[in-house]
């Protein structure tokens, strides 16, 4: 087999194949279940690009508006009548990635902007108006998710889970056209997982169940904490800032490493070893080098280094000769 045959199927449209004038009718074409208004300013022409990916239950479509002239837009109307021509009973998280949109439905009426990650219910009607720029959405069967999630049409969903959806998504626009056909189970699997941490009540959104959602919040804590590990600043509070979640599920997540402040000074604590054992730091205060790795106490940084290593920092270098 090919290695291309055993990549998932994508579809693509764009309606830089139809002339200027016929663009946005191309479009409307395309996506028969909406009843469109266009701004004058697209009727000349609209440069509208999508990509579909099928896998497990779900299709991803990666929608990017490009170089739509200032301050265009176009209103797009689901009604009910559109419903029940097309019986299209799922969900779609839509992910505002460029531009934004102004969205109305019978109890919602906001705006979204860029980073906004939002539900829309497709078996009930709703309206909106768009300016050039880029969505991704994902399309979940109604049967996937409880039926509480119908309450959610509309809405923009804001659990601390919801950062991993965002970072999933994105995610699989990059990378889900790349994968064997045999590694969709397990990403859908995956998918099903976050998606339910994101529509479930409990605090953050991530049920104990939920163990590869813990996993995948653990692995991005991690990483920021990678990225930033030398700054003093980096607290618990910061992490959890950033990071959108608790400091309950954040000591919940490293509670089996000892905590996160642990976990981070054990890694200072590395890197600190690293310098010193190879004589990197040797011309250098040991109160300079417990600052440059985010330790503002050289006695603390002493003690925990003694007690990591069996030795103190300064004998770092000769104990690393006499060890090889």
């Amino acid at each position: 087999m090919s290695s291309e045959s055993s990549r998932p199927h994508v579809e693509r449209f764009a309606t830089s194949d139809a002339p200027p004038d016929e663009q946005f009718d191309a479009w409307a074409v395309e996506v028969p279940f909406f009843n469109f208004a266009p701004d004058r300013r697209v009727l000349g022409a609209f440069d509208m690009h999508c990509q579909h990916v099928s896998f497990g239950p779900f299709v991803l479509e990666n929608r990017v508006w490009k170089d739509g002239p200032s301050a265009a837009s176009f209103g797009a109307d689901r009604t009910s009548r559109h419903i029940h021509a097309d019986q299209h009973d799922y969900y779609c998280f839509n992910l505002q990635v460029g531009g934004s949109l102004s969205l109305r439905t019978r109890s919602v009426s906001q705006i979204k902007q860029n980073g906004d990650l939002y539900l829309l219910d497709y078996g009930r009607p709703f309206e909106y108006i768009t300016t050039s720029g880029h969505e991704i959405s994902l399309a979940v069967p109604r049967a996937l998710l409880p039926p509480k999630v119908e309450r959610l049409h509309g809405c923009s969903l804001s659990q601390g889970s919801t950062a991993l959806l965002r970072d999933h998504l994105l995610s699989l626009r990059e990378n889900l056209p790349k994968l064997s056909t045999a590694e969709l189970p397990y990403i859908a699997d995956a998918t099903t997982q976050l998606l339910l941490a994101c529509v479930q009540n409990t605090p953050d959104g991530l049920p104990e169940s939920h163990r590869v959602v813990d996993e995948l919040l653990t692995r991005r804590v991690r990483h920021y904490i990678d990225t930033h590990l030398l700054e003093a600043d980096l607290t618990p509070d910061r992490i959890c800032r950033e990071a959108g979640i608790s400091r309950a599920k954040l000591y919940q997540l490293f509670t089996p490493s000892g905590g996160v402040m642990r976990e981070i000074h054990q890694r200072r604590l590395h890197l600190a070893h690293q310098v010193l054992s190879s004589g990197q730091g040797r011309s250098e205060k040991i109160r300079t080098i417990a600052r440059r790795f985010g330790f503002t106490d050289e006695k603390y940084f002493s003690r925990a280094f003694r007690a990591r290593y069996g030795y103190a920092p300064s004998e770092a270098f000769e104990r690393t000769k006499e060890e090889k």
